[in-house]
């Protein structure tokens, strides 16, 4: 299976049951995603039926006053998305004649509604095959593909938004974007992704065995950590720690330390994703740019610098 078919068999198997799934109407779909945005889903999902069950069509929102919506809406911050949400709902009367607009196109010109927004109702309203690129998707390419530029930037917004739209199914738009956003947020996620049971695990960007800590950590109590051990064995000959590098992306700064280990070879029990390459067969491989960096420098060397040696006996 490919990419997409591989995140959409994911999302059918573990996706949340959550309301606004179950139709098409782009109004519903539209005050779940403004109520979504900066919100957690279980804070998120009581404001979400509430405002249904009062407001149920664009015509009752719009016909109400703007202190109605924002005591509805109190508790959820970011009040300036209450009095948009609003301003949106009388541009729909007033331009659509109460009927909410599907397509992409009409969509983007309402007031309150930008691209990722007007990319999820056209997508899961009408099957649109326009990509919606959150946080979640952002997260996911960016490491699956070993992509390091800043999403905040012109040319990283570019790069991930034409890769979502070369991946998206288009067939299945709107079941792709969704399978994208739940797979960030439950699999990929910003802390502890879930990589030894992640389906695409075999084709993510290589990466060498990460053991990742709070803060920076002295390299004898690393390699006596119960990972570590359980991974390489307890004779374990350190040949050369390098120094931290800094690296930074978009979400997070890393501080990395590469170790050179060898003797490890009798008790290495490895993670299944784990495989041997020789040198040549690794400059062949895709690297991210930190790990890319850290070769070509240690190949070009020729007297490696020895910073520390440890021995780890029984």
């Amino acid at each position: 299976m490919n990419f997409s078919e591989e995140i959409i068999e994911w999302y059918q198997k573990h996706k949340r049951d959550l309301p606004w799934r179950n139709t098409n109407d782009p109004y519903i779909i539209w005050l779940s995603e403004i109520i979504m945005q900066q919100t957690r889903v279980e804070q998120g999902t009581p404001y979400f039926n509430r405002f249904v069950e009062k407001y149920p069509s664009v015509k009752h929102f719009a016909s109400a006053t703007e202190a109605e919506i924002l005591k509805l809406w109190q508790g959820l911050g970011y009040y300036s998305r209450g009095r948009n949400m609003h301003q949106t709902a009388q541009a729909v009367m007033e331009e659509h004649a109460g009927y909410f607009p599907k397509n992409y196109e009409s969509l983007i010109r309402l007031k309150g509604i930008g691209e990722y927004t007007a990319a999820a109702i056209a997508s899961f309203s009408s099957n649109e095959a326009k990509a919606v690129v959150d946080g979640n998707v952002f997260r996911l390419l960016s490491r699956y593909f070993g992509i390091d530029t800043p999403i905040n930037t012109g040319r990283g917004k570019k790069i991930f938004t034409d890769l979502a739209n070369e991946l998206i199914d288009k067939k299945q738009a709107g079941i792709f974007n969704q399978a994208m956003m739940e797979f960030g947020s439950l699999q990929c996620k910003p802390k502890n992704p879930v990589c030894i049971a992640c389906p695409l695990q075999m084709t993510c960007e290589i990466d060498l065995p990460l053991f990742e800590t709070e803060s920076q950590a002295e390299i004898p109590e690393l390699v006596q950590s119960e990972k570590f051990v359980e991974a390489f064995g307890k004779q374990v000959l350190i040949r050369s720690v390098s120094e931290p590098v800094k690296h930074i992306l978009s979400h997070q700064k890393l501080y990395t330390t590469f170790i050179r280990i060898e003797n490890f070879t009798e008790n290495f029990h490895p993670d299944q994703s784990w495989f041997y390459v020789t040198r040549e067969e690794l400059e062949k491989l895709p690297q991210p740019k930190l790990i890319f960096q850290f070769f070509e420098n240690f190949f070009k060397l020729s007297n490696e610098p020895f910073i520390n040696k440890y021995h780890v006996r029984d």
